[in-house]
C-alpha cells in the first residue's frame, strides 16, 4: 500500500504562519490538531486541508455549476497527496436563519411532518373534536346499524347559523322537489317555510327533509343509499340524521361537522412552517411578530403631554414645533375629551391613557395602530427604522410562538401535536416515539425508526436537553457544532476527512464520554476525523496527536510533536507538560478563600424557562464560577435574567428578563460589563484596532508625518471606511463579497490593492518606514513594541497581548475572528478603560479555543481584575478555570426539565465534596 493511501501526505505548507511544514497525517483515524492559541492549528485543518478538499471538490465540478461557486484560491503549500473529500464542522457555519431550527437542521422535522402527513387524526381547529371524512357506504353502514324501531329523518343542511331571511334559498328548495324544510328545529311543509317570518338580525338554520325511514329487518338499502347522497349532494357534502333524540353529522369532507369549518387535506408541507401551506399566516411562519410597546411610546409617564409624554409625536414636533399636524391634533383631542395636557401622563385616568394609545376605533385611530399602519404600509427603509424604535419582538398571538396554521396544530398522533413534539426535549420525544411505534401502523414503521436513530445520534452527543423547536440563531458555538455532528453521522457517508473546531465547548465533563463515542463511531464508519482541540480527554482518545508551536503568531507555525499520546506526555513542549502534570494552571487566590465575602447581589424566584424559583446568591469581589451540566439553565439564569436585569438597569437597554421576583445589592455595584461571543463586527470592516479604539489615534500619527502634512492629508485619509485615501474597487474591505443567496456569504481578496485596503496615495505615507498597511498587518505583540512611545496605543496593546491574543493582527477582519477570540477582544478593550473597583464582569466560557497555556494568562487577567474590588462571573465547564474559582454555584441535576435548581454553591473544595454534583465528582479528580 502506498503511503499515500494510509495517510494525508502534505508538503510546504505555508498559509499564514505556518513555516513550510511537512506532515504525514494517518487517514481512517482519529487525530488531534493541537497547540497554542495562534499557533497554526486552523491553518493547517481548515486552512490547508479542507480549503484543498474543497477546491478540487468545485474543480470537478461542470463549468456551469463553478460559474456560481467561484473560483476557490489554492492554499499556498507544494503538495497534498491522500486527500479525500472533506466537510467541516466548525462553531460559525451554523445558519443563523430565524426560520432554521434544530429539527430543520438534523432533517428529523422533515421526517415528522411525513409522519403527521400519514398518520395525523385531525381535530376541528375550533371545537377540538376529531375530524373524520366518511364515504356514502360507511354513512348507510352507521344508519342501517341503529336500533330497529327508530325513526330517523335524513336532513341536507343548507344554512347553518348565518343571519337573513333565507327567502331565496327556500326558494331553491321547492324548486329542488322537497315537500318539507327543518327550519329552527322545528319540521314543517316547505310552504310554511316560505310564508314564517325569519328575523334577519338573528341566525337561522335551513335543512332540507330529504327521505323519513323506519330502521327495520326490511329497510330498503337501495333507498338509504339513494337518499343519502341525494342529501350529501345538496347540502354540500354534509349529512344530519336525526333518530328523534339527536342529531348524528357525517360529512364526505375532512370537515368538522358541528362548526363547519372544512380542512385541507394533510401533506407533509402542511407542517412546514416555511411554506404557505402550513405557516401561521400572522407570523409568516416565525413565531414571533413585532408589535407596537406602549412603554416605548410613553417611555416617562412623569412627563406632561405638553413636556413630550408621547414620544413618536414629541420627535416629529419637535422639528416643527407647536406647528406640527400632531400638536393640533393634541390639542383638538384634549379640547374635545376634557383632558389636561400639563398634567402627567402618569395621573391622567388610565380610560384617557387607553384612549390616546388606541383610540376610539372610529374618529381617532391611537397612536398604537397608527404605528403599526405605517409600519406596515410604509416602502422607506428609514421610515420603517424610526418607527421599530418603538417596537417590540412578541410572540405570536395567532399561533401562540408555534409557527404553524391552527389547522395544522389541530393534528394528533399520539395524542400530541406536532408542537408539542417539538417543543418537548430529545430525550422525551425519544420515549414517545418508542412507545408510539409499539401500536403504530407497519407502514410507517421506517420513518418512526429514521426519526428515533437521528435522535439518539443528538442524545449520543450530549444534546439531550435539546428541543426540535429550537432556533438556531440560539444556538451556542458548541451546540451548533454538536447538531451538524449529528446529522453528519446519520448522513452514514465514509471515506471523508471530518474537520471539527472544538466540538467539547459548552460540554460539561459528564458528557465527554458519550461525545468521544460518537466520534469514534464517526471514525469507524471509514472517515477520518481532524479536531482542533485542547481538552485532556479528546487527546487520550486520540490515534495520532499534532501539537503545532513553539508560540503564536510568527512564533508558531511549526511542528513540534507528532506521535501518540503516551508519547507526548514524555516531551517537553507546552502541551505535554501540562497534561503529565508538570506544569499546572494555577493562580494565588488562597487569601481571598479566606475572607468571608460581606456584600452579595440576591436574584430571588428565578423561573424562566426550566428554572425551578430559585434564588441567585451572588458574593461580590469574588471570581465566581457557574456550572452544571448541558441545559441545566446556567445560561438562561445568567444571560437571560440576570445580564438583562444588570443591563436595563444600568444602561436603559430595552431587553425583557427571565421571569424573576426581585432582586437586591445592585446599589453595590457601579458598572456591568458582559463580555460575550457575539461578533465584533459582521464585516470585513470591523477588527481589533478599530474595536479597541487604537485605530483612531494610529490615523493621526500618520496624518502628522511631514509628508502627509505637506499633501495636505487628514486622518480621514488614513480610514478605510471614507472616499479619500481608500481603495474605490473594494471600498476600503480589502476584499469583494460574493452573494452566496441560501450559502453563507464568500469573501475574496481584492485584485486592485492585493487586500491593503488603500490607494496608492495613501500607502506612500509611512510611520517609522512603515504604511498603514503594513501597521494593520502587525501582530499585537509587534504593535506593543512598535508604539511603545505612543501610550494611548500600546496600552491597548498591551491589553490584547495580556488576554492572550498577542499573535492577532491588528487589521484582521472580524468576520475571520472565532467566538472566542472575539471575546478575548471585548475583554482587552474593557480592560483598557478604567475599573470603578466596583464592575460585575461577566463571561461566557472564555477559555474557548484557549491552551492550558492561555487559560494560565486569562486567569491571571480575572485574578487582578477581582483584586482590585470587582467582581468576575464566569459561565464555565472547564476544570481548569472551575478548581482555581473563589466560588463555584453548580446547577442541575440533570438538564432540561429535571434541570434548572442550584445543586451546590461553595468553594471548589466544597463542591468536590458533594455526592449530588457532577461538577464536584469531576473536581475531586483534578484537586491536588
Amino acid at each position: 500500500m502506498k503511503k499515500s493511501d494510509s495517510h494525508i501526505k502534505i508538503r510546504g505548507a505555508r498559509v499564514h504562519n505556518l513555516k513550510s511544514i511537512n506532515i504525514d497525517i494517518p487517514k481512517n483515524s482519529l487525530v488531534v490538531i493541537t497547540g497554542l492559541s495562534g499557533s497554526g492549528k486552523s491553518s493547517l485543518a481548515f486552512d490547508t486541508i479542507y480549503a484543498e478538499a474543497e477546491r478540487r471538490f468545485v474543480e470537478s465540478l461542470s463549468s456551469y455549476a463553478r460559474q456560481f461557486l467561484g473560483v476557490k484560491e489554492k492554499p499556498d503549500v507544494e503538495s497534498i497527496e491522500g486527500l479525500s473529500p472533506a466537510i467541516a464542522i466548525d462553531q460559525k457555519s451554523i445558519s443563523k436563519n430565524p426560520r432554521s431550527t434544530v429539527g430543520t437542521i438534523t432533517e428529523i422535522y422533515d421526517y415528522v411532518r411525513l409522519l403527521y402527513a400519514r398518520v395525523g387524526v385531525p381535530h376541528c381547529p375550533a371545537c377540538s373534536k376529531p375530524v373524520k371524512r366518511q364515504t356514502v357506504d360507511e354513512i348507510v353502514k352507521r344508519v342501517s346499524a341503529l336500533a330497529p324501531g327508530t325513526h330517523v329523518l335524513l336532513l341536507a343542511p343548507i344554512i347553518r347559523s348565518k343571519k337573513g331571511e333565507h327567502k331565496s334559498v327556500l326558494a331553491e328548495i321547492e324548486r329542488g322537489g322537497f315537500l318539507r324544510v327543518r327550519l329552527d328545529g322545528e319540521i314543517m311543509r316547505i310552504e310554511e317555510a316560505r310564508d314564517a317570518f325569519l328575523d334577519p338580525k338573528k341566525k337561522h338554520n335551513v335543512e332540507a327533509v330529504v327521505d323519513r325511514l323506519v330502521i327495520d329487518t326490511d329497510l330498503d338499502k337501495a333507498r338509504l343509499r339513494d337518499s343519502t347522497e341525494t342529501a350529501i349532494k345538496v347540502g354540500s357534502g354534509f349529512l344530519i340524521v336525526n333518530d328523534t333524540f339527536q342529531d348524528i353529522l357525517f360529512s364526505e369532507h375532512l370537515a368538522c361537522a358541528s362548526c363547519g369549518i372544512s380542512l385541507n387535506d394533510l401533506e407533509p408541507r402542511s407542517f412546514s412552517f416555511n411554506s404557505p401551506y402550513g405557516a401561521c399566516p400572522a407570523c409568516t411562519g416565525l413565531g414571533t411578530t413585532l408589535e407596537v410597546d406602549s412603554k416605548l411610546v410613553i417611555p416617562n409617564p412623569r412627563l406632561s403631554l405638553l413636556e413630550g409624554a408621547l414620544q413618536p409625536w414629541a420627535r416629529a414636533s419637535h422639528k416643527v414645533g407647536r406647528q406640527s399636524w400632531y400638536w393640533w391634533m393634541l390639542e383638538d383631542l384634549a379640547s374635545r375629551h376634557s383632558f389636561p395636557l400639563d398634567k402627567p401622563v402618569g395621573q391622567l385616568p388610565k380610560k384617557i391613557i387607553d384612549f390616546l394609545l388606541y383610540g376610539d376605533g372610529e374618529r381617532f385611530e391611537g397612536v398604537v395602530p397608527n404605528l403599526k399602519r405605517r409600519w406596515r404600509e410604509t416602502d422607506s427603509e428609514w421610515t420603517r427604522g424610526e418607527i421599530e424604535k418603538y417596537m417590540i419582538v412578541k410572540t405570536c398571538a395567532a399561533c401562540g410562538g408555534k409557527r404553524l396554521k391552527l389547522e395544522s396544530l389541530a393534528v394528533t398522533v399520539g395524542g400530541k401535536s406536532i408542537a408539542e413534539i417539538s417543543d418537548a426535549s430529545i430525550r422525551d420525544e425519544l420515549l414517545f416515539f418508542q412507545s408510539f411505534l409499539k401500536s403504530a401502523p407497519k407502514e410507517i414503521h421506517l420513518v418512526l425508526k429514521e426519526i428515533m436513530r437521528r435522535l439518539e445520534f443528538l442524545i449520543n452527543v450530549g444534546l439531550e436537553y435539546m428541543m426540535l423547536s429550537r432556533t438556531s440563531t440560539t444556538l451556542a458555538g458548541g451546540e451548533a457544532q454538536r447538531v451538524r455532528l449529528a446529522t453528519q453521522i446519520g448522513s452514514h457517508l465514509t471515506g471523508i476527512i471530518y474537520v471539527l473546531d472544538e466540538p467539547s465547548i459548552g460540554l460539561h465533563a459528564r458528557d465527554h464520554a458519550m461525545l468521544l463515542k460518537t466520534i469514534r463511531h464517526l471514525r469507524d464508519l471509514g472517515n477520518t476525523v481532524l479536531i482542533v482541540e485542547h481538552d485532556r480527554e479528546t487527546m487520550e482518545a486520540a490515534d495520532w496527536i499534532v501539537d503545532l508551536g513553539k508560540g503564536a503568531g510568527k512564533h508558531g507555525g511549526k511542528v513540534i510533536f507528532e506521535g501518540l499520546y503516551t508519547k507526548l506526555l514524555k516531551t517537553n513542549t507546552l502541551t505535554g507538560e501540562y497534561l503529565s502534570g508538570k506544569r499546572n494552571v494555577v493562580i494565588d487566590n488562597r487569601e481571598r478563600k479566606k475572607l468571608s465575602p460581606k456584600e452579595f447581589l440576591v436574584l430571588s424566584g428565578a423561573r424562566e424557562h426550566n428554572l425551578k424559583n430559585i434564588t441567585l446568591t451572588v458574593p461580590l469581589g469574588r471570581f465566581i464560577c457557574v456550572s452544571g451540566v448541558s441545559g441545566s439553565g446556567k445560561s438562561t439564569l445568567i444571560n437571560d435574567t440576570l445580564v438583562q436585569i444588570l443591563l436595563a438597569h444600568f444602561y436603559n437597554a430595552r431587553t425583557t428578563p427571565g421571569s424573576y421576583s426581585s432582586i437586591k445589592g445592585l446599589e453595590k455595584i457601579d458598572k456591568v460589563v458582559d463580555v460575550d461571543q457575539s461578533p465584533i463586527g459582521r464585516t470585513p470592516r470591523s477588527n481589533p484596532a478599530t474595536y479597541t479604539g487604537m485605530f483612531g489615534p494610529i490615523r493621526e500619527l500618520f496624518a502628522r508625518t511631514r509628508e502627509a502634512r505637506a499633501r495636505g492629508y487628514g486622518p480621514g485619509r488614513f480610514s478605510f471606511n471614507v472616499k479619500g485615501g481608500r481603495c474605490e474597487e473594494c471600498e476600503g474591505q480589502g476584499v469583494k463579497k460574493i452573494e452566496m443567496y441560501f450559502l453563507p456569504d464568500l469573501y475574496q481578496e481584492c485584485e486592485e490593492c492585493g487586500g491593503k485596503r488603500y490607494n496608492k496615495e495613501a500607502l506612500e505615507i509611512e510611520y517609522q518606514n512603515k504604511n498603514i498597511s503594513e501597521v494593520l498587518d502587525m501582530p499585537a505583540e509587534e504593535a506593543l513594541t512598535f508604539f511603545k512611545d505612543v501610550p494611548i496605543i500600546s496600552e491597548r496593546a498591551e491589553t490584547l497581548v495580556k488576554v492572550g491574543l498577542g499573535y492577532m493582527k491588528l487589521g484582521q477582519p472580524a468576520t475571520t475572528l472565532s467566538g472566542g477570540e472575539a471575546q478575548r477582544v471585548k475583554l482587552a478593550t474593557e480592560l483598557a478603560r478604567r475599573s470603578t473597583g466596583r464592575t460585575f464582569y461577566i463571561l461566557d466560557e472564555p477559555t474557548t479555543g484557549l491552551h492550558f497555556d492561555d487559560i494560565q494568562k486569562l486567569l491571571l487577567v480575572l485574578s487582578a481584575l477581582v483584586e482590585r474590588g470587582n467582581t468576575v462571573l464566569v459561565i464555565e465547564h472547564n476544570l481548569e478555570v472551575l478548581k482555581n474559582a473563589d466560588w463555584i454555584i453548580d446547577l442541575g441535576p440533570e438538564g432540561g426539565a429535571d434541570g434548572g435548581e442550584i445543586i451546590a454553591e461553595g468553594t471548589p473544595e466544597d463542591i468536590a465534596k458533594n455526592p449530588k454534583s457532577y461538577t464536584g465528582q469531576w473536581l475531586k479528580r483534578n484537586l491536588k
